[in-house]
């Protein structure tokens, strides 16, 4: 009995041990990359969005190109509906019409941005 306690039972759980941390291990890791890799997506998309809008950004046909329909599912309700294409018979807002109404557009949509970095923790 004395043999089994002390030469068996250690072998037996340090057999289990090492098959459990080899099972473990590989799936911690992948848990791992798997958030480094959608932080690392998550980045790259905020800053290809700020790229786009100081460098290229015309509100006029920003509404129909395929960054802002990445971007509109990030964006709050409020930025969605003025940016969102215009119906029928409406007119663009006072704001969109002068070159300064663009410029405070241009930060506003920086600025939800911003956000969208800060609630995905990016910063």
């Amino acid at each position: 009995m004395e043999i089994i306690v002390t030469k068996v039972l250690p072998a037996i759980l340090g057999f289990v041990a090492g098959a459990i941390g080899s099972l473990v291990a590989p799936w911690v890791n992948w848990g791992i990359e798997k958030r480094r890799e959608k932080r690392k997506r998550r980045q790259e998309l905020v800053d290809s969005w700020r790229q786009y809008i100081e460098n290229k950004f015309e509100w006029s046909s920003f509404r129909n190109t395929a960054m802002f329909s990445q971007m509109k599912p990030y964006l709050s309700e409020k930025m969605v509906k003025e940016l969102d294409p215009i119906e029928e018979g409406e007119k663009p807002a006072i704001h969109l019409r002068s070159p300064i109404g663009e410029d405070t557009l241009k930060k506003r949509l920086l600025d939800e941005i911003a956000a969208v970095e800060k609630r995905w923790n990016l910063i």
